[in-house]
Parts: C-alpha cells; structure tokens; sequence
C-alpha cells in the first residue's frame, strides 16, 4: 500500500512538471504574430530584432550564395544576480511554411508542426550577463546551410532564437521565433491584391480630449454658459492631412470622414455653436483638400465615409438620412476636384445592410459613387469547401436581394496595424509570409486580400513603414478598392450557422465599430431628438442655425473612432444639449395668482433663451371646469430676448383651479416640452362687493358727519 503511494505520488509529481512545461513551450499568444509576452517565471528570455537581409533570392553567382544571413537580437537577464555561461541558439526549421495560419500558429509558438523539424545553425556564448541587463546577439547563418532555394522560391523559413545558462532552469527561459522570407529574384508570378482600407476621422485620443475639454454644445442655448465652448480645432486634422501627403501609394483606399473636410464642420471650427446668420456657402478645407488631391496623384484611392464616421448601427432613419446628406454634400465638391471611388460603410454585422438600401440605392438620396459595403471575414461563412484562400468579396442573399460584402482578413490587419515597437520586425515577416503562403496556394490566380485598418492606426510610424514594406514585396499587387469590387465573387451565406468555415479569420475589433453596447442609450437620444428638433422647426424660420450642429454633434456621438467611454460620454452630452433646447423657450410666471373678476386677464412671462427669433403662441389649459380659457396669443420674442403677455380667461365659479400654460407653434397644435403650471384662487364676485362696502361705508361716513355737524349746531344755538 506505500509503495502504491510512493507511485501515485510521484507519477503526480511527474504530470505537474509535464504540464509546466507545456505552458511554459506554448504559452498563449496576442492576436499579433510576435510570441507572447514572458511569464512572471522566465529569469532568461531571447528576441529577435532582426533579420537581415529579411528576404533570399536564388542567384546564379556562387560567390553570391556563400553570403551569410545575420540574426540579430537581445537577451534579458531578469534575475537579480549576475548569470554566467549564457548560450544563445539560432535554429532554422527543415522546410518553407505551407499555409498562411501553419506559419502564424508556428511563430506564436502554437503548433510546431507544418514547417518540419528546427535545426541549429550557430550559436554565441556571453561569459556573463549582469543582473536586470540586457545584452545584443548577432549571430551569422551561412546561405549554404539554409534549404536550397531555386528560381520560383517563395515561402518563409522559420527562425528560432533560444538561450541557456548555469544554474537556469530550461523553464525559467523564454525562446522567439521569427521568419526568413524566401522570394524570386524577379518579379513574382504568384500574386497577393491587396486593398488596404485605412479609415481616415478623428482618432479616439483627441475624441477624448475634446470631450474633456467641454464639447457639449451648450452654447448653442445660452450665451452666458461659454465655460463648456471648444474653442481649437482637434489636432488629428492636421495630423491627418500630413498622413495623405506621407503615406500614399497603390493599393491604399481612404476612407475620408467627411466631417475632416467640411468648412462648417465642428471638428475644423472647433465648436458646436450656433451657425452664423449669413453662413457662408458650402466649402472645403483647403489643407485638407490639397492633401487629397497629393494623395490621388501618388496613387491612392479615395472614399467618403458618412459625415462623423458613425456606427451604422446607432443610427435611426433621421439620423442615417443625416450622415448620408454631409457626405453627399460634401461629394459634390469634392468630386469636382478629386477622383472618388464608391462610398464605404462599415458594418460590424452584415445583417444590418438592409439599412443602406434607402441612401445606396434610391437616385435621389444615392452616396457619391454608390456604396461598398465592408465587414468582417469571420461574419461571412462559405457555401462551399475550399482547399485555398478565395477572393474576399462575398456574394450573400440578404431578404430579397444579393448583395457583395468586401470581407475584412481580420488576422492580417492586426499585423499590419500593430503599433508596439516590441515584435514590430516579426510582425512585418509574418504578414509579409501570409501573403506570400496565400500567392502560392495557386500561383496563376492572384487573389483579392481586404485589410481594413482601425481609424488612428496610420498615425504610427511602425505602421506606417511596414505598409510601405508589404506594398513594395513582388508578390503583392496593392488594389484600390474599384477594383477589389469588382473580383470574382465568393458565395458566402448569413445563416446562423456557418456550414463550413468562415470567408476569413477576424480579430475582434478590425473594424473599429462599437456594435450595439450603445444602441439603447443612442436609441433614447434620437427619440428625444425626434421630438424636440421638430418643435424647434415649427418655432423659428431660422431653426436650422441651432438644429444643423445639434445634428452634428448627434452624429460625432456615435463616432466608430470613440471607446465604449467616449461614446457614452458624448452621449450624455448630447443628451445635455438636447434638454437645454426642450427648455430654450420658458415660462417664468408666479406659482399662485389671486383672481377675483369672473372675467380677466392673465400676465404671462415668457423668455427666450435662443440665439434666434421664435414665433410661439401661449395657452392656458384649465384643470378644472370652473375655469375657462377658449384664447391663444401669439407672441414673436427676439434671440434672447424676453415679453409679458395677457391671456383672457373666464372664471365659471370660485375655488382653487390649477392651471398649465404651454407653449405652442404659431401654426398646429404641436406642444413644446416646456410648460408651468400655475395655481389660481379664484373668489368671483368679489369686486361688486367691495364696491358695495365702498358705498355704504362712504355712505355711513357722510350720515355720521351730518349727525355730529347737526349736534354741534343745535349745542351753539343753545349757548
């Protein structure tokens, strides 16, 4: 019975080991291609910097395939004390990688298993390294020792950097894996088309600080609530127009928000305030503009966006026939200027592309260029089984049409979007193999690959170098986005249930959209907004000075550049605004009057807190049947501007009658939110009686004189 113990024990002891050591071989990796960060254990880790050169081609010259492959990169003591005999090992695996995920899963040290067996190369030995210190490797792998490479190569080797030391457990080290790309010499006949879709708006860090710093729009309500004003442009637009003059070549479509461009839009004056009474005509930023048109001449294709970038999702019909207006707008100028591909709309959830049909394809409200719609890979599954990467633009029944969805390569654009500097090199090779694996799947027909980047991510130099790498390797083609819709097809279904895989893998987040966390509070706010805008209609001839920024700030509100924070913040601001409005025009009367003629006029205060002329009627609404009011008057009141008016009323009989005056159009009987109630004491009849008591006690007064002058006559006399 010991014995059988002793074993149990032991053979525990033994899996608890095994599967530390797993973890420790196969930790779980980012959504990027570089391995996962250390775990708090690792005392000893190594990281490849760079490859150089990254890329080998077959030559003819044997002098040129003696050349030498340098692996460069650090290792990291961790410990607090000094390790001594530190190895580090460069291995190469056997073969090239087969298929685009084999190679990412094999780099994050998911699966060894597609790239054949590692073999060492070379190694370097560092009599020591200091503790907390970090010290560079590099190391020379002779071409001649790598596999062969012939005229057609393309693919990737895998490259592993490990090290050792005394007194360090193998599990207390971390090893990183990188990629050797293998390419033609010559232009490639295996082709990757890559269409880049890098969303251009406000980023998410200036949303913030514009929220931070009070853009509630208050002014358009109150002059003297000028606390909140947003008094500076957002910085990224300028940034912005930098970026399209830096960054634009082939195969790179911008989708411009057109809210960057328009002269009056809030994100160029820096405020939500009222328009001015003349507005000046529709125009364009001429920085802006000027960098649109640098950008087209190098080679990039250029899209609209709907005014704000919002998420389609938030928006109620008013709202979406909104955006669609600013971008239409805005298309008219601009086309005169610039070539414009189809306008992009985002869906997180291509169920929801029903809700385009009434601005893509009606003739008077379709988007400059018509639409494409884009969504994620992973929301499309395929109708049929296929043994390569197809075309990613999916052809799916939706209700009672067919419609094409460009599909998003959610794995890819993590890579190209990553922004950290750790893992950038490793991050640009694996995208780059991908790319080439998905070339070599059928090297005679060039397939459409769809990137679309998060808005702010091209605001990153990292980013930005390695899509100017990508773009440049011979096996890519870059695409702008008329020719990506116009690849062949690949069916793809919206069931519930995806039949056999998924049209391309996802990341969640690639496209930047916000899906319906926000859909209930937005809901509330367009609800709100569906009853106070129209009242504001009705009241002023001038409305749209106030109701064109309140629209705008509704549709900043559901801005795809914000986080889930942001957007509940700007929400709530907006929701601010709206309230202000709803109480713009006020009744300022007192709680009680006293009434005492059964027929009478009431004085009624009413103020306008608006920066325009309104034209309003004042109503009393008895809740009582002793009192009647059939009148209405109307009152004109200028911007912020107050007036005193009567309103006749008929008292029917005495009591206590509460009362609420309401505001109302000139024309119609729509009631505006503001109203007051008031309470009035009515005691009818009372003004004959006082003049009655008047009489009689004038009356009685004269009687009492005459007695008193009598009595004194009659006193005299006597005397």
């Amino acid at each position: 019975m010991a014995i059988s113990r002793l074993k149990s024990r032991v053979f525990g002891v033994l899996v608890t080991f095994l599967l530390a050591l797993t973890c420790t071989l196969n930790p779980v990796g980012s959504p990027v291609a570089k391995a996962a960060p250390s775990a708090p254990s690792s005392e000893l880790t190594a990281a490849i910097t760079a490859i150089s050169p990254d890329t080998l081609s077959y030559k003819e010259d044997p002098h040129a395939r003696a050349e030498k492959v340098t692996v460069t990169g650090i290792v990291s003591n961790r410990t607090d004390a000094t390790l001594h005999n530190v190895t580090v090992q460069v291995s190469t695996t056997s073969r090239l990688g087969g298929d685009a995920e084999t190679i990412r899963s094999w780099v994050r040290g998911e699966s060894d298993r597609g790239m054949g067996v590692l073999r060492l190369r070379e190694s370097k030995t560092f009599p020591q390294v200091p503790a907390k210190k970090t010290v560079r490797f590099a190391i020379e792998i002779p071409t001649n020792t790598l596999p062969a490479l012939n005229k057609d190569s393309l693919g990737s080797l895998g490259i592993q950097a490990s090290v050792s030391a005394s007194k360090v457990k193998r599990k207390n080290t971390e090893t990183d894996r990188s990629l050797l790309l293998y390419a033609p010499e010559a232009e490639s006949p295996a082709k990757s088309s890559l269409a880049i879709i890098a969303p251009l708006s406000a980023s998410s860090p200036e949303m913030a600080k514009w929220l931070a710093r009070g853009g509630t729009g208050r002014e358009a309500t109150a002059s003297t609530q000028t606390s909140s004003r947003v008094n500076a442009p957002l910085k990224s637009v300028g940034e912005n127009a930098k970026i399209l003059s830096n960054l634009s070549t082939a195969g790179i479509t911008w989708v411009v928000d057109p809210a960057l461009l328009h002269a009056n839009s809030p994100l160029l004056t820096g405020s939500f305030a009222p328009l001015p009474e003349k507005p000046a005509p529709l125009s364009l930023d001429p920085v802006m503009l000027d960098a649109l048109k640098a950008a087209q001449a190098k080679g990039a294709s250029l899209s609209l966006d709907l005014w704000g970038a919002p998420d389609l999702v938030q928006l109620d019909k008013n709202t979406l026939a909104k955006a669609a207006d600013g971008n239409r707008q805005v298309g008219a100028l601009l086309e005169k200027q610039v070539t414009l591909a189809p306008s992009t709309i985002f869906l997180a959830n291509p169920h929801w592309a029903g809700r385009t049909d009434a601005i893509c394809e009606h003739p008077e409200t379709q988007l400059s260029g018509g639409c494409a719609l884009v969504t994620g890979g992973d929301q499309l599954p395929l109708t049929q089984s296929y043994n390569y990467q197809p075309d990613l633009l999916g052809r799916a029944q939706t209700g009672d049409k067919t419609r094409s969805f460009l599909a998003d390569h959610g794995t890819l654009s993590a890579l190209l979007a990553a922004t950290s500097t750790e893992g950038a090199f490793t991050n640009t090779q694996v995208a780059r193999a991908m790319l080439a694996a998905i070339a070599s799947e059928r090297p005679s027909q060039s397939r459409l690959i769809n990137a679309v980047l998060p808005n702010g991510a091209l605001n990153s130099p990292v980013t930005q170098q390695r899509l100017s790498k990508v773009l440049s390797d011979s096996w890519v083609t870059g695409t702008a986005l008329p020719q990506a819709l116009g690849a062949d097809p690949t069916s793809v279904t919206l069931g519930a249930d995806p039949k056999i895989q998924n049209l391309a893998p996802d990341t969640p987040g690639s496209l930047g959209v916000a899906g319906s966390s926000s859909r209930s509070a937005s809901k509330s706010l367009h609800t709100v907004r569906e009853r106070v805008v129209p009242s504001l209609e009705q009241i002023s001839k001038d409305h749209q000075r106030i109701t064109i920024p309140l629209d705008q700030q509704l549709l900043l509100s559901t801005s795809r550049a914000m986080t889930s924070a942001e957007r509940n913040q700007a929400i709530t601001n907006a929701g601010s605004q709206l309230d202000l409005l709803a109480r713009a025009v006020q009744i300022q009367t007192s709680s009680q009057i006293n009434l005492i003629a059964s027929s009478s006029q009431i004085p009624i205060k009413v103020l306008n807190q608006l920066p325009v002329e309104v034209n309003v009627r004042l109503k009393l609404q008895p809740t009582d049947s002793r009192l009647r009011a059939d009148s209405t008057v109307a009152v004109s009141l200028a911007p912020k501007g107050s007036k005193t008016v009567k309103i006749p009323i008929t008292a029917v009989r005495n009591g206590n009658v509460r009362v609420n005056v309401v505001i109302l159009p000139q024309t119609g009987n729509l009631v505006l939110d503001q109203k007051q109630q008031i309470n009035l004491r009515i005691r009818t009849g009372w003004e004959d009686r006082i003049f009655l008591g008047f009489i009689f006690t004038a009356a009685a007064i004269f009687i009492v004189g005459l007695i008193v002058n009598f009595r004194r006559g009659t006193r005299m006399e006597q005397e």
